[in-house]
């Protein structure tokens, strides 16, 4: 074991080696202090990560394991299987994966129906085809806003042609464009079928088709089998030009919230459908009890449950009082239906705790896998503009270096010239010198002849 600075102080008596060294040790120490003192030690300043987001400084998810969070580097793990959610959802509300809509256009033989496809379907292939599907858009709004308003008594009077003038015209320019989309994808039957039996085709074909049935009929048949509410779904082709739209995804407005929206409540089923059970289960139970609470008294001649004033009882079955139990954990409380003894009271209390806990339940574990599908496809934005942000520097860089190696070669041919022009012009000064030294050595020998 190494000795301290005391055990060679006690042998330093008479042993200069041991008084040295102990001299040495303390002189050591003091210069340690002072240094210390001088310079006191420092406690590093924790680094501000980058990311400044709500996940920065959270646990990890396996460190909670009833509701996880997430930090962002494990957002690629949680949004796995993203793209499909999103590329199915899109597929339902008409918004085609854009990798698929280019092979479709790839597959496609003839150029110019291949461009027509393009302007019927692709948004941003050219300004065309945007004006298109913007024009289309509109006449979609245009439909729904007559769809709606007319709905209005006032306006369904015969004194108000107009309308059917508007929806006419409207009608017939979504017939034509539903015409020329069934062209655009007639290039093969299999994609055509494909086509036709999308959701939102059937319910063009359904809309178009009723209009004009009921037309030809001559007769009013909204309420047999003339589905116009049908027509507030093509709304959801918005979304179309909403994607493409630059001004839109430069205000932050261009994401698609109503995707992330569906694939965040099909990841919250398990939960919701557990939350449903416990619901049904409340329902019941609070609805057995508040019945025989406030069923009354059983009247045989009148055959109903009577309350203590002779009328006749809301609450004479269980199904009956579902509905009360239901307005009242949802907190509605249309008040139609009121307790009246002081059991049916106290019972209905802790409902109204209870209906809180159950709808703030689902608006946070949809709101939470909301907040993660939503980080997870912007986080796979960044990457494909990281992506793209790299592969046009290296294009750059490639290009530069091609004009440096041209600038190389031009040098280097320059110098070469250079180089040429002053051996060529030592070789003519040998020569003459050459020449000097000959005539030099005739007229020598003609002296010594």
């Amino acid at each position: 074991m190494p000795r301290s600075v005391n055990q060679y102080l006690n042998d330093a008596d008479g042993n200069e080696a041991a008084a040295s060294v102990a001299l040495e040790m303390t002189a050591t120490r003091s210069a340690g202090a002072a240094m210390a003192y001088d310079n006191p030690p420092r406690t590093p300043k924790r680094k501000r990560p980058r990311s400044h987001s709500i996940h920065a400084h959270r646990p990890s998810a396996r460190s909670f394991e009833l509701f996880p969070v997430e930090s962002p580097a494990a957002y690629g793990e949680v949004g796995e299987g993203l793209d499909a959610e999103m590329n199915t959802v899109g597929g339902y509300i008409d918004i085609p994966d854009p990798g698929e809509r280019n092979r479709t256009a790839a597959s496609i033989h003839s150029p110019w129906k291949r461009q027509f496809y393009l302007l019927m379907e692709d948004p941003s292939s050219s300004g065309a085809a945007f004006f298109v599907n913007v024009f289309v858009v509109l006449m979609i709004v245009l439909s729904a806003v007559i769809a709606t308003v007319e709905t209005i008594p006032k306006f369904r009077s015969g004194e108000t042609p107009i309308w059917f003038a508007l929806e006419t015209a409207v009608v017939v320019l979504l017939a034509l464009e539903f015409a020329a989309r069934v062209f655009a994808h007639s290039d093969q039957s299999l994609r055509l079928i494909r086509f036709m039996l999308s959701p939102l085709s059937i319910i063009d074909f359904s809309v178009v088709l009723l209009y004009f049935v009921s037309y030809i009929l001559g007769s009013d048949t909204t309420y047999v089998f003339r589905i116009t509410i049908l027509r507030l779904f093509r709304l959801f082709r918005v979304f179309r030009v909403y994607r493409h739209s630059s001004l839109l995804q430069a205000t932050h407005l261009g994401q698609l919230s109503i995707e992330v929206m569906i694939v965040a409540i099909k990841r919250s089923t398990d939960a919701l459908s557990a939350l449903l059970f416990f619901m049904l289960m409340t329902i019941i139970i609070f609805s057995s009890i508040l019945y025989f609470a406030e069923r009354g008294v059983w009247d045989d001649d009148r055959r109903m449950f009577l309350t203590s004033d002779g009328l006749a009882s809301q609450f004479d079955s269980i199904p009956a009082v579902f509905w009360f139990v239901i307005v009242t954990i949802t907190t509605t409380g249309y008040g139609d239906m009121v307790p009246q003894t002081f059991i049916g009271k106290v019972v209905a209390f802790p409902a109204m705790m209870i209906g809180i806990l159950l709808i703030a339940l689902p608006s946070i574990i949809v709101g939470r896998h909301f907040t993660i599908v939503w980080e997870a496809m912007k986080e796979r934005q960044r990457e494909v503009y990281r992506r793209e942000r790299a592969d046009t520097m290296n294009e750059d860089d490639a290009e530069h270096s091609d004009y440096h190696e041209d600038h190389d070669d031009t040098a280097s041919d320059t110098s070469r010239r250079k180089e040429l022009v002053q051996l060529r012009r030592q070789v003519n000064e040998l020569t003459t010198i050459c020449q000097q030294n000959q005539n030099a050595l005739r007229q020598l020998l003609a002296a010594l002849k």
